[in-house]
Formats: C-alpha cells, structure tokens, sequence
C-alpha cells in the first residue's frame, strides 16, 4: 500500500526527467555553453533504437506466453508502432503500462521541432512563456479529463501529460 501510489508519482517524475534532459542540451547550445546537438534525424535515430528493439522483444515474449491481449491481431501495428492508446479498443491491451512509452515517444518527436522553432526565434523569454502556456494547457486537459469532460484518450496522451515534460523543460 505504501509504494502504490509512487507508481503515477513516478511516471510523472521520469517525464520531468526526460524534459530536462533531453531539452538541457539546446538550451546550453543556445546559450554557447555546449555544442549543437545533432540532427532530427540522428537524434530520432538514437531514440528509436534505444527505445524499440527492447520493447518490442518485451512485447512479442509476452505476447507469446502468458499471452497478452491483442498484440497478434489486426491491430499488431498499433502495439509496435506505440500507438495503442490512442483508440479506446487498444488502450488496455499488450503492455498497458506501455501508454508511458507512447507518451515518451510522442513527445520525442515533438521535442526537435520545438528546439528548432526556439532556436530560430532566438527569445528566451519566449520560450519560457511558451512553456508556462503549455503547462497551463496541459494542466487544464488533465483536470477536464479527471472530470470526464475530456476523453481519457487525451488525458494520456502528450496533450495531458505535457505538462511535466514543459516543467523539466523549464528547468533545463
């Protein structure tokens, strides 16, 4: 009963985590306290080789014995793909806890395009008064979804846990 509840602590800590990390590297570029980080592409390269071969030999093991639900159907793509939890029929089935995974990645995609616009529009300020919006709004979709007045599709998605990586962010 004690270690339960870190269990949603813990994820949103890991996205702060992530924020911070992954965006520290083009905020000190910026600031010509480190060098550039390296392409879109190297960087999606890295993450998706990181990311992927483990989880999908977690995800095929399993799959295979005990046999969770859903990974070999006609909705295999949206289990390998991270996809799942965007559909209200796949958002339980194969690694449920992998909706941590899916955020991670969407967010990963994300992240480079947002660099990129920061770093062109050479505004700190703006950058941070950005993120303080995307807190905001990120907060206000996981209050509406904990008040159903938003699907629980969007509270897990990057649109509700956005968030804590935009606060990692701002610590970076």
């Amino acid at each position: 009963r004690l270690v339960a509840p870190l269990g949603t602590v813990g994820v949103s800590i890991f996205f702060v985590l992530s924020g911070f990390l992954l965006y520290r590297p083009h905020v000190a570029a910026r600031r010509s306290l480190g060098p550039e980080p390296r392409g879109i592409v190297d960087y999606l390269r890295r993450r998706a080789l990181r990311i992927l071969p483990p989880y999908w030999t977690a995800l095929t093991l399993l799959a295979i014995f005990p046999g969770i639900v859903g990974v070999f159907t006609s909705d295999f793509w949206r289990y390998y793909g991270l996809l799942q939890i965007y559909w209200s029929d796949t958002v339980g089935g194969g690694l449920v806890v992998a909706w941590t995974l899916c955020v991670e990645v969407s967010f990963y995609l994300v992240l480079p395009f947002w660099a990129l616009i920061a770093r062109r529009a050479r505004s700190e300020s703006g950058d941070v008064v950005a993120l303080l919006l995307v807190v905001v709004l990120s907060g206000a979709v996981a209050v509406a979804t904990m008040r159903h007045g938003v699907s629980y599709l969007v509270g897990t998605s990057l649109a509700g846990q956005a968030i804590w990586f935009a606060l990692g962010m701002l610590l970076a």
